[in-house]
């Protein structure tokens, strides 16, 4: 063991109290900091919701009898949503709108007030031209709509797909005109109003059923509609912050490494000796042999009768003196390990250092190596 770690040594037991507070204190407060720093934290933000204040589903259904003899279909056969049917056999169709509202994302019901007008509109157009355009009621009427009881508004309408070929050509007939595109559409405007989802509306819609009638065939498709009402809203939101990673380190570094060092000296302290003088001295020799080991031989310190010879003895403060004294007169130090003495002999005049003459005074002293 060096001197410095004995003198370490000797100063942590003689001041274990104090740097035992010291410790628990520091660790007491990075305690405190690391528990405020991995503590959740909230924080509260405002953000944009949309929420769904309705939905609409609107839905086209057709079907036609059959009214003629064919080798196909017996007489008095529905035929239901077809893509085509065939007006030599099944000049009727019949027609159902249905509409209907509902909030299932609202603890609001929609109640809703709807008013219906279904129009049959024939034109001819060409490269967005319209030669000529004629439309026509065919029904109309009022609901009351309820998304708790689920009330659909429904239409029931029939076209004549005879007439309405009649029609078209008695207009063209009358124009001598032949051109364009000839349509055939049926369109139902609903207007709606009332409350849905917390939120007052007043809406209005128009549904398409395009019916195209091609010589002894006319095709209907299925059309069906739906939407979603949405609307953005401002709402306050608490969510969690997370903890600074710089924080996280500090913190837990400092905790970890206060806990050490308690541990640390206290085992210093429990396990700590003191020195007697003798081993003190072993320790000094040991060190500052090990400095000057180089310059330094073994021999014997002359006696008291050599001393009486006109020789003269001066004392140097340290070995390290010594040693530079050495280097100055081109001699060796040499070493009396059974008096404990370092000296060298020049000329007339031996310089020495003792190492029992230096010691510090008490057994408990912290050592001094300069």
């Amino acid at each position: 063991m060096k001197v410095s770690t004995y003198n370490f040594l000797e100063a942590v037991a003689r001041r274990y109290g104090v740097i035992l507070v010291i410790l628990i204190v520091a660790f007491s407060i990075s305690s405190i900091y690391a528990y405020a720093v991995f503590s959740p934290r909230y924080e509260t933000i405002t953000e944009t919701e949309s929420i769904t204040l309705y939905e609409y589903k609107a839905v086209y259904e057709h079907s036609t009898v059959v009214e003629q003899g064919n080798p196909l279909w017996p007489v008095g056969w529905v035929l239901s949503n077809q893509p085509v049917y065939f007006s030599a056999i099944s000049p009727n169709l019949t027609a159902c709108f249905k509409f209907q509202i509902s909030a299932p994302y609202s603890s609001a019901a929609a109640d809703i007030s709807a008013n219906y007008l279904t129009k049959l509109i024939l034109s001819a157009s060409r490269k967005n031209i319209t030669y000529w355009h004629k439309e026509k009621t065919i029904s109309d009427g009022s609901m009351s709509l309820s998304a708790a009881a689920d009330d659909k508004l429904e239409n029931h309408f029939n076209l004549s797909i005879t007439e309405i070929k009649k029609e078209i050509d008695t207009i063209q007939d009358s124009l001598k005109f032949y051109g364009g595109d000839v349509n055939v559409e049926v369109i139902t405007t609903v207007r709606y109003n009332g409350e849905a989802g917390g939120e007052i509306i007043d809406e209005q819609k128009d549904f398409s059923l395009p019916i195209e009638i091609s010589g002894s065939i006319y095709k209907v498709p299925s059309k069906s509609y739906e939407e979603t009402i949405k609307k953005d809203v401002m709402r306050e939101v608490t969510v969690p912050l997370p903890p600074s990673k710089g924080a996280m380190i500090i913190s837990s570094s400092s905790v970890f490494i206060l806990f050490v060092l308690i541990v640390a000296f206290s085992v210093i302290k429990l396990r700590y000796e003191p020195l007697d003088e003798f081993a003190i001295q072993e320790l000094i020799k040991e060190e500052e042999y090990g400095k000057f080991k180089d310059q330094i031989s073994e021999g014997k310190f002359p006696s008291d009768a050599d001393m009486k010879k006109g020789m003269d003895r001066l004392e140097v403060k340290s070995l390290e003196d010594l040693a530079n004294i050495a280097i100055d007169t081109d001699e060796r130090v040499i070493f009396d390990e059974e008096k404990s003495i370092y000296f060298i002999i020049h000329g007339n005049v031996i310089y020495a250092y003792s190492v029992l003459e230096n010691l510090p005074s008490g057994r408990n002293a912290i050592i001094s190596t300069e």
